[in-house]
């Protein structure tokens, strides 16, 4: 009998739960944002297809049910930026086949399968729904629901995967727009409006549909990595020429809108994460740090070049920051600096491929679940009225576990 090694190290045990200080701001609401929502509510009238652009990483946290409101009505297109990003340096298509993204289309289409008993499972407790999934959602419901939900509900989006810098993917979407611009009896052609959550990567999608429809490389809106490029709704762009009887198609960029409150801390942690926020509105250190428990909830090894597998984010940073030469006052290594550097990585997608939002069946229909008890508030239009819509949804919560314990 082999007896055990002496020395052997104990098994890794990642935390199952990340303990975030609920004083963390929930909120990037900017002055900028209300005055883009309400031009374009006024601007929709005049917009024949809305391009929704969501991350990809974070696919519902990343969903803004402000801006389906003010546009409700009009023919939706979802595009599922950055998915290059998970892909790796395969196919975005292939990304379809992953079967949390199958679940992700399935919800779309209101086709999830029935895996669990909806009028006994808890709703979630955690807020998230304050922020998000109106549409989308309440199609998950099912088709029999769906067919007497009014237009804007019932009616489910095109959903497209692209890498907003290769023209090869946003192919799709141009063929889309060109079919709907043959169908159209306008003179002045189709008008699209680009929106979605700050830097969710609208005016990338823009320059590289102008590049593939017109060839030309030149850009027409401004890019970055942090949020707030684009600061007002853009004159109309021109993304494909007339083609004979085919009217050409016009595309309005517009600035990314954040919501007015977030409801639970999680979410307000990957949308940081994913650089939907300012850097600095959430401490570097602590978005470090949730990624540090997303790497070892996905795989630790990924950052295994600089630590050994770690739950301490001062152990990681500090290795960093020796091994990167990454040093402050007195050679002590600079754990803000490391923080950047690690954070900015994972946004590059160097390490690891990973989606953040849990897109599982059951919490797929536990979300739509949820949104069908809150349809009828409409949704948060204010941080007290979010604050209040959470505590409420904290007590039906209470009751329903309640009920099910009994």
């Amino acid at each position: 009998m082999t007896s055990p090694a002496p020395h052997a190290l104990p098994q890794f045990l990642p935390r199952n739960t990340f303990a975030a200080s609920e004083s963390i701001v929930r909120s990037y609401y900017l002055g900028h944002h209300a005055s883009a929502l309400q031009k374009m509510s006024q601007l929709v009238h005049n917009i024949d297809i809305v391009i929704e652009c969501r991350d990809a990483r974070i696919p519902v946290t990343s969903t803004n049910p402000k801006l389906e409101a003010a546009l409700a009505g009009k023919e939706r297109v979802i595009v599922y930026t950055k998915a290059d990003l998970l892909a790796g340096m395969g196919d975005v298509r292939k990304i379809t086949k992953r079967d949390e993204f199958k679940n992700l289309l399935d919800f779309h289409a209101g086709t999830l399968p029935t895996t669990i008993d909806e009028e006994s499972s808890p709703v979630p407790e955690d807020g998230a729904l304050l922020h998000g999934y109106q549409d989308t959602a309440l199609r998950a419901i099912g088709n029999s629901e769906a067919s007497t939900l009014p237009y804007e509900v019932s009616r489910s989006p095109s959903i497209m995967f692209v890498n907003s810098y290769k023209r090869e993917t946003a192919a799709q979407v141009l063929a889309l727009l060109s079919a709907r611009a043959a169908a159209h009896e306008s003179v002045i052609g189709l008008r699209a409006l680009i929106v979605g959550m700050p830097n969710a990567g609208k005016s990338s999608l823009l320059n590289v549909l102008r590049y593939a429809g017109l060839h030309k490389r030149r850009s027409t809106s401004r890019t970055g990595d942090e949020p707030g490029v684009t600061r007002q709704i853009q004159t109309p762009v021109r993304v494909t020429e007339q083609d004979g009887d085919i009217p050409p198609v016009q595309v309005f960029d517009t600035p990314g809108v954040f919501v007015p409150y977030v409801g639970d801390v999680e979410s307000m942690l990957k949308l940081a994460l994913v650089g939907c926020v300012k850097d600095g509105i959430v401490p570097i250190e602590t978005i470090a740090d949730y990624l540090l428990f997303r790497l070892n909830l996905h795989d630790p090894s990924l950052y295994a070049t600089w630590c050994a597998p770690t739950n301490s984010i001062d152990e990681l940073l500090d290795a960093i920051g020796r091994k990167r030469g990454m040093l402050g006052p007195g050679g002590q290594p600079s754990q803000r600096r490391a923080a950047d550097w690690i954070v900015l990585q994972w946004r590059k997608g160097k390490l690891g491929n990973m989606c953040l939002d849990d897109l599982s069946v059951e919490n797929l229909r536990r979300l739509a679940r949820k949104q069908k008890l809150e349809a009828g508030t409409g949704g948060p239009v204010s941080l007290r009225q979010a604050k209040k819509l959470y505590r409420q949804n904290r007590r039906e919560a209470a009751a329903v576990r309640h009920s099910v314990q009994s």
